[in-house]
């Protein structure tokens, strides 16, 4: 059976129980961004009225995206901070996933943060075997770059190269290199 991770959007609690209610079979996670003042989330920030209450609903499971393509500060800054984030989010509100676009980030969290599933963004633009072994075995599943989504030999490769579970951006699967991806996500 398929199984779907979906974004987070700022909705009251009576949304998500319908979702969970129509669709709960099909749902893996709901990710939502990590607060900016840690990280960038890789999304335009979006509001956050509903949020705590979202989080507080334990029967959707919940991933934490930190995506970043650049860091804002040294890493060895940031990792304490995060640390203390995800082992809040842990504890209050049972998060144990998180979705990284930065390999030493995926490290420092498997290093501190051992409960916590990581899934390599598409931000990292997985699209080669080659690049597997630098993974490191930091990661329990990756979004493949979507470069290579509609080409099944490619997808196939990387199939037989990762062990962990494989996932599809399936929003950006219809047109390659959309000039109005950037926008897409504004709307």
């Amino acid at each position: 059976m398929m199984r779907f991770s979906l974004p987070y959007i700022d909705q009251p609690l009576s949304f998500w129980q319908r979702l969970r209610d129509l669709h709960g079979g099909y749902i893996d996670e709901i990710y939502f961004p990590i607060h900016p003042r840690f990280a960038a989330s890789g999304r335009p920030v979006q509001p956050s009225r509903h949020l705590y209450s979202f989080l507080a609903f334990s029967e959707l499971d919940k991933s934490v995206l930190i995506n970043p393509l650049v860091l804002h500060q040294p890493l060895s800054q940031l990792e304490e901070p995060l640390r203390k984030e995800l082992e809040m989010l842990n504890r209050h509100y049972h998060v144990t996933q998180v979705t990284v676009a930065d390999l030493g980030l995926c490290r420092a969290i498997k290093k501190n943060l051992p409960q916590y599933k990581i899934c390599a963004s598409v931000l990292m633009r997985l699209r080669s075997p080659e690049q597997i072994p630098y993974l490191d075995n930091q990661v329990d599943s990756l979004v493949l770059d979507t470069a290579i989504i509609r080409d099944l030999d490619k997808v196939r490769a990387m199939r037989q190269s990762f062990s962990g579970a494989i996932k599809i951006i399936v929003n950006e699967g219809c047109l390659a290199d959309c000039p109005f991806r950037i926008q897409h996500f504004y709307e």
